[in-house]
This record gives C-alpha cells, structure tokens and sequence, in this order.
C-alpha cells in the first residue's frame, strides 16, 4: 500500500507552527530596529517609552516562541497581539501627546492574526480587540483620566477615530471574505488531494496484485517447462527402452555362414514388422 504520510507535504498544524515562528521573529527584529532607531533620533522621554514597551513585547515573543507547538498556541497569539496594541496605547500614554497618528497601527493586528492562524475568527476577535483598544483609549483621553497633551482639535480627533474604526471594519470584512473563500479553495483542494491519493493507492494496490499475477504466471510457466522437459526427458527413455526391448526380443543371431536365425517372441503389429524387417536386414 502507498504510504500516504510520506507523500503528504506538510500538515496545517506544522504550517500554523512556522508561521508562528516566522511571524515572532519578523516582530522581534522590527521591535529592536525600532527600539534602535528611536534611542538615536528620539527624545528622551520616547527613548524611554519605547525600551519599555519593545523589552515588554520581547517579553512576550519569546513567551508566544516557547508556546508555539503546544495546544495554547492560537490564544497565545492573540494575547501577543493584545499586547502589541496595549503597548502602542502606552506608548501614546507616555509620550505625553497625542494626534492620531499611529491610530492606524491598531488596523493591522486583524492582518497579523488571519495571516498567522489562518482562521476567520481570528480576524473577528483582533478587529474587537483592537476597536475597544482604540475606543477605550480615546475615552482616556477625552475624560481627562489620563493627561494627555492634544497635537490636534478634539473634533478632529473624533472625525480621526471614527475613521480609523470604518477602515477597521472595512479591512475586517474584506479579509474575512478572502480568508472564508481561501479556507473553501483549500478545502476543495484538499478533498481532490485525497481522492488523488485513494485513486493512486488503489492503483497502486492494483499494481501490486498484477505484480503477484506475474509472479505467479512466470512460476506457473517454470513449472510447464519442468514438466515438458521430464516429459522429454521420459518419452526419449521410453524410446530409448523400446529400441532396446525390440533389439532383445528380435536378436539375429549367425549359425554357420550364409545362415542366421531370428527367434520371433510375442504378438507382431505393423510398427514391429517394419522393425524386424530393418533388423534382419542389418543383421544379414
């Protein structure tokens, strides 16, 4: 039978597993370019903010790393990604200012998370995640709870955030639609794939029994060879017997010169008339 596993190529949880690994160390080498960049050219309040969170994020890579191959890994995925955005609301916090600018970082958590776990609630749960996110720290701001410093009119803040959301949602939806037709192109892939695979063990199978078939007939054949020479090998001792019978019971045997005699013993046929006719003949 075809091993099926050997031909298989790589399963979805081994895929789920690299794409977690690639997906940690794209974010950790963005995070210590970042953390590099902004302790060259940012001030030192930022400097200070961002150590804080890119050590925070590390933190968490190198939880969701250890984690990647055990059944936790979709939640801690999401619980990185939740992470990620806490630390760019408190990145907002401790830099003191705000204009909303780095607003639009909260639309790609849906994209790492449906890129990363291949599944359409994925992006469902990051878009909610990333909407309270905003929405709470947005209420922060405004409510005076946290003291905030605005680059921008509050108006235009509110006009900012109401757009993020709708591009949000807007993403959300587009990459729910292409993950949902995605998972049913793979689906119906992997459906064909498996009757590929049965059709080609049953081939196989098929091969294998006229295989067996062959070897079978090639024995069979051997065997009628085996036979037809013994039956070669006994029919030419046969006539090698008669020969030797016949010359026994028709002897000619020489009395005085000019005369033979030819005891004649048994029944005489046509075949055995012939015989005793080219024996006396040689004999005389």
């Amino acid at each position: 039978m075809l091993n099926s596993s050997s031909a298989q190529p790589l399963n979805d949880s081994t895929i789920s597993v690299r794409r977690i690994e690639l997906f940690v160390l794209i974010q950790a080498v963005a995070t210590i370019c970042l953390m590099g960049f902004i302790s060259l050219v940012g001030w030192s309040q930022q400097v200070v903010s961002v150590l804080i969170s890119g050590s925070a994020n590390l933190v968490v890579l190198s939880a969701t790393y250890a984690l990647r191959r055990s059944r936790y890994a979709e939640i801690v995925v999401y619980v990185n990604l939740a992470v990620s955005t806490l630390i760019i609301s408190i990145g907002s916090i401790l830099t003191g200012k705000v204009d909303g600018s780095v607003w639009s970082l909260y639309q790609l958590t849906p994209l790492f998370a449906t890129i990363v776990l291949n599944r359409r609630r994925a992006t469902l749960i990051t878009m909610l995640m990333s909407a309270l996110a905003l929405v709470a720290l947005v209420a922060l701001y405004f409510s005076g709870i946290v003291p905030i410093t605005f680059l921008v009119p509050k108006p235009t803040l509110i006009v900012t955030l109401g757009c993020q959301l709708i591009v949000l949602v807007v993403v959300t939806v587009t990459v729910w639609v292409l993950v949902g037709r995605s998972l049913t192109a793979l689906s119906a892939a992997q459906q064909t794939r498996l009757q590929v695979e049965i059709q080609l063990e049953r081939e196989h199978a098929l091969l294998a029994q006229q295989e067996q078939a062959n070897a079978e007939l090639a024995t069979s054949l051997a065997a009628l060879r085996q036979r037809d020479e013994r039956i070669a090998h006994a029919q030419a001792e046969q006539g090698r017997l008669r020969t030797l019978i016949s010359e026994l019971t028709t002897p000619v045997l020489p009395v005085w010169p000019g005369v033979v005699i030819m005891p004649l013993i048994g029944g005489l046929d046509g075949e055995r008339s012939r015989q005793i006719t080219q024996m006396l003949l040689a004999g005389i």
